[in-house]
């Protein structure tokens, strides 16, 4: 039999075991729980992403963390899911990242499909069935005359004719007038966009003789164009000799 002096309560006792540290179960349950509790308040004052432990508590042996995040809410947290990074904050850090995935989506949407205040989808409308006229905008109204009629930019442009041949031209007129120089701008847009696609994909810079040349094969800007629209996009991919 050996003789021990027991780590929590310090008396001595005497045990058939080659090693032994604790008198009783009780005083090896007392003082894993006060070491596991001083090693928990380590945590206090470390910070983990955007939260900073304040303080801690022992609940069904697990350490949480009482934390207070960077925009100042406070949060209990399972000290396991902060040392591994699995809470890095309060919420607030999930919510800015979906703000700005989806502020990405409405501006890559405005950039795709509006121009100068004008949806290009509504521009670009399909014929409805019940449309006689085989033309968007024109169609016979109650009183058997045919209405010529365009909206554009909370403006609307409309006009009765005797005939199809008349509302017809006057919606082509409209459209000419209102629609086209949006389309035509879209166009320009969807080419330089194109372009810079174009230019991004190359391995190195290249002079502007080259890109002439790769655009002149594609129907694409030329780098003077480019140039001309966006210098800091041209200095940014182009060389500048």
């Amino acid at each position: 039999m050996y003789q021990y002096i027991c780590k929590k309560c310090g008396k001595e006792f005497k045990s058939y075991k080659k090693t032994a540290s604790f008198c009783s179960i009780s005083c090896r349950v007392s003082f894993q729980h006060e070491n596991f509790l001083l090693e928990s308040k380590k945590l206090i004052g470390q910070k983990f992403e955007r939260l900073k432990v304040i303080d801690i508590k022992i609940e069904n042996h697990k350490t949480k963390c009482l934390c207070l995040c960077k925009c100042g809410n406070k949060i209990w947290v399972d000290s396991y899911r902060l040392k591994n990074g699995h809470t890095k904050s309060c919420g607030c850090y999930q919510k800015e990242i979906a703000q700005n995935n989806n502020q990405h989506y409405l501006d890559d949407y405005r950039q795709k499909n509006i121009v100068e205040n004008t949806h290009i989808g509504k521009i670009s409308k399909t014929i409805q069935k019940n449309n006689k006229s085989g033309i968007v905008g024109v169609y016979l109204s109650s009183n058997n005359k045919w209405i010529a009629k365009l909206e554009f930019q909370k403006h609307t442009y409309k006009k009765q004719f005797n005939t199809i041949e008349e509302a017809i031209k006057y919606r082509k007129e409209l459209e000419e007038k209102y629609f086209k120089p949006i389309l035509e701008k879209r166009k320009k847009i969807e080419l330089y966009e194109k372009s810079l696609s174009l230019l991004k994909q190359q391995d190195k810079k290249i002079s502007k003789n080259k890109w002439n040349k790769i655009a002149k094969e594609n129907n694409l800007l030329s780098a003077r164009s480019i140039e001309y629209i966006s210098q800091e996009k041209f200095k940014e991919i182009l060389n500048a000799d």
